[in-house]
């Protein structure tokens, strides 16, 4: 302003427009700055709220999994005192779980009498009969056993398997029953089979979640750099004084001296950082277990070995989706 005339009536127009122009850039810087707060408090409550989320998808598909896999592998875990038998019953052509069997564990002498232990096959095929400490050999000796499957009511099973052991307290015995195929387990085939095609069809649903869910947070994440970077340009735009009006008579200084271009500087090494909870189901409980251990983002993640990130995260197979994950973001740029 200091190049204005002030005795001038244009002159002074001039000036009080554009103090005029600097208190309503004022106001907008300020306007401006509370748009800038609260884009980045919904910023965090929608990161807060993805990796939530996340989270409930990774367990639902840890719980699925889980689920297929117990159609494969049957439940051995011990059961305090007592002695487990535990296996599953499968049509022994197509290795289809049978569910809704009757499986009974007697002692091979016994013919009629009451069995050790009763179960019934569940919708993975599994079985799992437990037999008390009273029905224990007192002396410690091996006893021969003899488990059975067969349909309630049945006179016959349909499939049998014999072992001699010692049972003891928390022992545990996988025995299988392989069914040669008959009509009569028409419809255990066909439950089976169900039970495995529902499962695979959730796992393909909670897989689609994930992949909906990885877009539509590469979205939001777009979306909010482009509104800030836009906020912030705009706030530096509004700060900036309005150009200066000089008096027409005066003379135009003449063009300052071009600097002479300053030599290119060395490009620097990449240090990209990529939070951790970027990665599909790695939401902010284990992105914080991961930094605990030493793992601050993706970079330092893919190259860490998979049994150092099975230990952190508790499960290899956790592990497994974290590293491919990390992978597929580092990929997108």
């Amino acid at each position: 302003m200091s190049n204005l005339d002030l005795d001038d009536p244009v002159q002074t127009r001039l000036a009080r427009i554009l103090d005029a122009k600097r208190r309503d850039n004022a106001d907008i810087l300020s306007a401006l700055k509370v748009a800038e707060d609260s884009w980045e408090r919904l910023n965090k409550e929608v990161d807060t709220a993805i990796g939530q989320e996340f989270d409930l998808i990774s367990s639902e598909q840890t719980a699925v999994l889980a689920a297929r896999d117990r159609l494969d592998n049957p439940d051995t875990d011990p059961a305090d005192k007592n002695f487990v038998f535990a296996g599953r019953v499968f049509d022994a052509t197509s290795k289809t779980g049978l569910p809704q069997l009757l499986v009974r564990v007697l002692r091979d002498r016994d013919q009629t009498g009451e069995p050790l232990a009763t179960a019934i096959t569940d919708a993975a095929a599994a079985y799992r009969a437990i037999v008390p400490p009273e029905q224990f050999d007192q002396s410690g000796a091996a006893t021969a056993i003899r488990i059975e499957a067969m349909q309630a009511g049945a006179a016959r099973p349909l499939a049998l398997q014999r072992v001699s052991l010692v049972l003891t307290s928390g022992g545990v015995q996988q025995v299988d029953l392989p069914v040669k195929q008959s009509r009569t387990v028409g419809g255990n085939v066909a439950a089976g089979e169900s039970a495995r095609d529902s499962i695979e069809t959730t796992i393909a649903t909670v897989q689609q979640r994930l992949a909906s869910m990885q877009a539509a947070h590469t979205a939001t994440a777009r979306f909010s750099d482009l509104t800030r970077d836009g906020l912030k340009e705009l706030s530096a735009a509004m700060a900036s004084d309005p150009p200066v009006v000089g008096v027409d008579d005066q003379p135009t200084p003449p063009p300052e001296p071009v600097p002479a271009p300053e030599p290119e500087p060395e490009p620097e090494p990449d240090t990209r950082s990529t939070p951790l909870e970027k990665i599909p189901g790695i939401g902010v409980r284990f992105a914080d277990r991961l930094r605990a251990a030493g793992i601050p983002d993706v970079e330092t993640l893919v190259e860490t070995p998979i049994e150092k990130l099975a230990d952190i995260l508790g499960s290899e197979d956790l592990a497994k989706r974290a590293l491919v994950g990390g992978k597929q973001v580092l990929a997108q740029g």
